[in-house]
């Protein structure tokens, strides 16, 4: 929740007092449209001569626009007046062209391991940029390196390698191995190299030379390290056989999606560690009882961190009290078996969900609930099935052992289906917040890009009763969208964010 408590802070400010009214800047003569740019193509064979005929497609990635020009007798096919952007080449031979590249290649499997039919680019603003296709094979260089983080070999990273100069769009990819080695193979010049944890999020970004030799090598120190912690109770004395998860919410101010480290388990001594983690901000949840059908365990309140800033100084060991659990029994009206029943605490977190089973000797429509593990202190609970759910219910407090029955009633409810528009280069990630009128809801998504359709950024947010809310977007590069929205009856609706 903290990138969503950011994120409404960003978009909506801190405070509710209303500025002084200030006077209106002078108005500016509108933008100059950005110049357009230009592609020559050259056209050779792997033998670097120059082929004539073949017709080359240039389509824009994100559009789908396509062209086509025809090479000159001296191989060069151009392009003007193209807009910025990123592009895919292709060039669509003939029986004849293809059989004129096969004798000169040798064969026809040898052609296609040395070129390839297609080739991405990206054009900026008033560029004039050169590509080949084809031609004799480039001398090629073995980068070999290794990767450590806090001494130790960090393994499962991505390690890509993005050419700075000509087809810049180019790029070679491995993961790092156990050891943290590993290697590419790239042609002379200059590449940012990006290295990206398997959490998601880019752990670092440097500038690599590759220089004329038939190997190079490239170490790199990560930033980052471990984090080492004990479970106790408020005796002081260690909890076992409890679950402690970490979940990276941001590395580089950017968000990170699917993000959650496998569980630790705690041990006898309620001790727990992670190992090879990328500098960022966490979120740590622990508490949960590991075994949950063991009737001999003792409860203990589920602690939530809101962020953890890592890496944390050298030999730091995080001690996390475990407050005893209290529970939290209710009736959900209107629900039969598979209603969710979710509590949170006052500032949104939730706490815990429970499906729900319903026990036939119960009425129709009647079902019972009951969630341990709970804090003491005020927690918000609501209730969700198919297409309706309970509005959000304030309990005051958990003090005893088991609270007092709460009752839960379903309503019809809505589904928002939000979609996010942007101009220009496609986000990695987008956050996305919905808050209702009266502050009692927020929901939080961040969602990765997937593919290169705009259509793939969309965000659900289910079980929502008709009322105002507010719906807030941002993404990585700072563009951001809100919008303020009214349901006045139940079913599905569609709003579109254009993120700027």
């Amino acid at each position: 929740m903290r990138a969503a408590t950011l994120l409404l802070l960003l978009l909506t400010g801190c405070g509710e007092s209303t500025p002084p009214p200030v006077e209106s800047p002078p108005a500016q003569a509108p933008a100059a449209a950005p110049a357009p740019a230009e592609l020559e193509v050259e056209v050779r064979t792997p033998g670097n001569q120059p082929l004539a005929g073949v017709q080359v497609r240039l389509t824009e990635v994100f559009r789908g626009a396509a062209r086509e020009a025809t090479s000159d007798p001296e191989g060069w096919a151009r392009f003007e007046a193209l807009p910025a952007g990123n592009y895919e080449l292709e060039w669509l031979l003939t029986d004849s062209q293809r059989a004129v590249l096969e004798s000169s290649s040798g064969s026809a499997g040898a052609l296609w391991e040395r070129i390839a039919p297609r080739k991405s680019v990206e054009l900026l603003a008033g560029e004039r940029l050169r590509v080949t296709l084809g031609g004799a094979p480039a001398e090629a260089t073995r980068v070999l390196g290794r990767l450590t983080r806090a001494g130790s070999p960090a393994a499962g990273v991505l390690v890509i390698a993005q050419s700075l100069e000509g087809e810049r769009a180019e790029f070679a990819r491995t993961l790092s191995e156990q050891d943290g080695s590993f290697e590419l193979v790239l042609v002379q010049g200059h590449y940012d190299l990006t290295l990206q944890h398997s959490l998601g999020g880019a752990s670092l970004t440097r500038r690599l030379r590759v220089r004329e030799s038939t190997e190079q090598r490239v170490d790199i120190e990560l930033p980052g390290g471990g984090l080492r912690g004990r479970l106790i109770d408020r005796d002081g004395q260690p909890v076992a056989g409890r679950r402690v998860e970490l979940k990276l919410l941001r590395v580089q101010g950017m968000p990170a999606v699917d993000s959650i480290r496998p569980a630790r388990i705690s041990g006898e001594d309620g001790s727990f560690q992670f190992r090879d983690l990328p500098a960022g901000l966490y979120q740590l949840s622990a508490g949960e009882n590991a075994n949950p059908l063991d009737p001999e365990a003792p409860r203990h309140a589920r602690i939530l961190t809101r962020e953890l800033k890592l890496p944390l100084p050298e030999d730091t060991n995080l001690d996390l009290v475990l407050e005893p659990g209290r529970s939290l029994r209710g009736l959900l009206l209107g629900a039969d078996s598979g209603a969710r029943v979710m509590v949170h605490d006052t500032r949104g977190e939730m706490l815990a969900m429970v499906v729900c089973e319903r026990d036939p000797r119960l009425p129709e429509g009647l079902v019972e609930f009951r969630v341990d593990d709970l804090p003491a202190g005020p927690v918000r609970v609501r209730a969700e099935y198919r297409t309706s759910a309970s509005p959000m219910l304030e309990v005051a407090r958990l003090d005893e052992d088991v609270s007092g029955l709460v009752e839960l009633k379903l309503e019809p409810a809505t589904m928002l289906r939000v979609d996010i528009g942007f101009d220009g280069e496609i986000p990695r990630c987008v956050a996305v917040e919905l808050r209702t009128s009266d502050g009692n809801r927020v929901e939080h998504r961040e969602l990765r890009a997937i593919g290169s359709e705009p259509a793939s950024l969309r965000a659900y947010f289910t079980g929502l009763l008709p009322g105002r809310c507010t719906v807030l977007a941002l993404d990585e590069q700072g563009r951001r969208a809100a919008l303020d929205h009214e349901s006045t009856q139940p079913g599905s609706q569609t709003l579109v964010l254009k993120l700027r």
